[in-house]
């Protein structure tokens, strides 16, 4: 009895760690992926008022990116280059004014910190590096599943 339940035991920690590892490989394909809530804001070297980004969030899930804040809602799909020094990140919104227009970023992850530099909306050149001038720089963190 005592030898099948560890036989059991054993199968169990087994499958949990096999799960472990293609979640790890999941997040290696997409690193980006789940909701992120941002902490702070810069613009132009100077940190923005709370109140512009206080509970705003952007979720990932694939080409597909979702921001929200506050009570609004916005939709868009989203292209990453991992292989680029520093990674860049693409996001394009699905509606309003900048409807398919790319925002050019980059981007760096750090455990479950996620910046994120970009200039000012679509036609904005991609920054070369975190410490360019003139750049919006947000970080944020991954929210816990």
């Amino acid at each position: 009895m005592k030898k099948s339940l560890l036989g059991v035991l054993v199968i169990g920690l087994l499958i949990a760690a096999d799960e472990k590892k293609d979640d790890k490989k999941a997040d290696a394909k997409d690193p980006l992926k789940g909701t992120w809530t941002m902490v702070s804001m810069e613009k132009g070297g100077q940190p923005a008022p709370e109140a512009q980004y206080k509970g705003h969030t952007l979720t990932f899930d694939g080409e597909k990116v979702t921001y929200k804040a506050k009570d609004d809602t916005k939709m868009g799909t989203c292209k990453i280059d991992a292989a680029q020094k520093p990674a860049q990140l693409d996001i394009i919104p699905a509606d309003g004014p900048e409807a398919g227009k790319a925002m050019k970023m980059i981007y760096q992850i750090d455990g479950d910190s996620l910046k994120i530099a970009g200039g000012d909306g679509p036609g904005a050149e991609r920054p070369k590096g975190f410490d360019d001038k003139g750049i919006m720089l947000i970080t944020l963190k991954r929210e816990k599943k």
